[in-house]
């Protein structure tokens, strides 16, 4: 498996559809234990992967053979920023900033 860089492939939109022939009750299973499996990984460690994993989870009931290839696009990802991570020192720079677009609106 060759390691992505990024959680979907360009025009990963085309295969993201309902798909019109039934899946085998095997390939049901596989994919729903694949797309559990990444749901854990994105929401324990990697929130990067929301996107390409909630797309892929509308397909759980009968996923197509795209939609499996892309989850293990996903997987392949993974293997490639397996070593990437964020760090902090303290001691040097004014502290930690954190901005956000989100709006909030305060009900009461």
């Amino acid at each position: 498996m060759n390691p992505n860089h990024t959680p979907l492939p360009t025009g990963a939109d085309v295969h993201l559809i309902k798909y019109d022939g039934q899946a085998s009750l095997e390939d049901i299973k596989h994919y729903q234990s694949l797309i559990g499996s990444l749901l854990y990984v994105q929401i324990g460690t990697c929130p990067d992967l929301s996107f390409a994993v909630s797309r892929l989870a509308q397909y759980v009931s009968n996923p197509s053979a795209q939609h499996l290839q892309l989850a293990q696009y996903i997987l392949s990802y993974l293997l490639k920023t397996q070593d990437m991570y964020l760090s902090y020192d303290c001691a040097e720079g004014d502290g930690l900033h954190g901005y956000t677009d989100s709006c909030h609106r305060h009900l009461g």
